[in-house]
């Protein structure tokens, strides 16, 4: 059976799927633990042993198991999940040989989703408006993280950017998307985020609507050498000090500029 064919064949089955992967408490249950932790090697087994008994429940889906190709069946199904239900543990195990082809949930001028379009489409095309989680990440003692992205990033490569930010897939919403994202890119689990503020970011390339979201954390920061360079604290001072240096992504100074005027809003209340 073509990758094609099993795609189909999940898409016709969605809401099945999705009712029975509900219904199903223990599974349920371990696919959120795993979108907020680390998941032990037993508990990963468990969700793809029980998985694989929710296809078995639906009769074309059985068949495809068994089916020449049936194999890939798994793996196309966390890619074809919402992604509030998928732990980033799998997620990263979900292989995008070209990473430009990525879909991201595209949006009207109100924020409502209309669509998908590739990372590609996103970053080449001001039209569409994509959707991004944006988290600025302090130390108790009150530093800024940012993070140097790789010099092999397709947009501002090698700059100081916003301690963690990332696109929304389809079907994910701003705060699974910041979570995601702070795990992903920082290793970071278990921490609070507050929301802070929402804003349209316009670009002559790009057209993004940004959430942001606060967290506060003493942990220890694990990120991967593909995609960021250093994850340095800095003091406010320091961070102003970077501004206008051409040292920073625009999107970051555009970000602090706004979280500046947030804070001082905050501090006369």
């Amino acid at each position: 059976m073509k990758i094609k064919q099993l795609t189909k064949l999940l898409e016709s089955n969605k809401l099945s799927l999705l009712k029975e992967i509900k219904e199903t408490k223990a599974l349920k249950n371990l696919l959120v633990k795993g979108l907020r932790q680390p998941l032990t090697d037993e508990e990963r087994r468990k969700i793809r042993s029980q998985l694989l008994d929710v296809c078995r429940t639906i009769p074309a889906l059985s068949l495809a198991l068994a089916a020449p190709g049936g194999a890939v069946l798994l793996v196309l199904l966390y890619r074809f999940l919402p992604n509030y239900l998928v732990p980033t543990a799998f997620r990263r195990e979900v292989l995008v040989t070209d990473q430009s082809a990525e879909l991201f949930c595209v949006v009207d001028e109100d924020d409502q989703v209309i669509g998908t379009a590739t990372r590609q489409e996103c970053h080449g095309n001001p039209l569409i408006i994509h959707r991004v989680a944006h988290v600025l990440v302090f130390t108790p003692t009150g530093e800024l993280l940012l993070q140097k992205r790789s010099p092999d990033k397709d947009i501002q490569p090698g700059k100081w950017d916003t301690s963690v930010g990332g696109h929304l897939m389809p079907d994910e919403d701003y705060q699974a998307a910041a979570y995601r994202e702070l795990a992903e890119e920082l290793g970071v689990y278990g921490v609070e985020l507050s929301y802070i503020y929402k804003y349209p970011l316009r670009t002559a390339t790009e057209s993004e609507n940004v959430a942001t979201y606060r967290a506060i954390c003493d942990g220890h920061i694990t990120f991967d050498p593909k995609e960021i360079t250093q994850v340095k604290a800095h003091s406010i001072d320091e961070v102003c000090r970077k501004l206008d240096s051409g040292v920073c992504t625009p999107n970051f100074e555009e970000e602090f500029s706004r979280y500046q005027a947030w804070q001082a809003a905050h501090d006369e209340q």
